[in-house]
């Protein structure tokens, strides 16, 4: 996995170092766990810096505009070596947009069965928790 290497800024609050400067792995871990506190930063910093594309997102009224700020986040994670995770099972899901008469509504499709579930209109009410990807779905 590629963790990234930018700067934190108003655009991305995440404030990324280089693995340099995380410096070498103590003595006494094990890459294992070493690896899944580096992973524990960044799934506790993901929701926030989700939250703030949300609010920049424009015309979440419509079905492009949704389908728009789906593509967006669902990217992002895949970025940072993370996706969405379903609030009741904790499954990796991914983000759609689907349309309907009203300017369409988001939806979780677990990226194992397929089943889509936790439909809402507003951007908002959009569950942000992030896990690592599992290792059969990196590619």
């Amino acid at each position: 996995m590629t963790i990234p290497r930018e700067e934190g800024s108003e655009d991305n609050p995440i404030k990324w170092t280089s693995v340099t400067e995380w410096g070498t792995k103590p003595p006494g871990l094990t890459d294992e766990v070493w690896i899944n506190g580096l992973l524990l930063n960044i799934n506790e910093a993901m929701p926030s810096y989700l939250k703030s594309i949300i609010a920049k997102a424009a015309d979440l009224n419509t079905i492009l505009g949704k389908q728009a700020l789906a593509k967006t986040i669902n990217a992002e994670c895949r970025r940072c070596g993370q996706v969405l995770a379903h609030p009741e099972t904790g499954d990796p899901c991914i983000l759609l947009a689907i349309n309907d008469k009203w300017g369409g509504k988001f939806a979780l499709e677990n990226r194992k069965t397929k089943k889509r579930s936790h439909t809402t209109r507003s951007a908002d009410e959009i569950p942000l928790r992030t896990i690592p990807i599992p290792p059969e779905n990196q590619s």
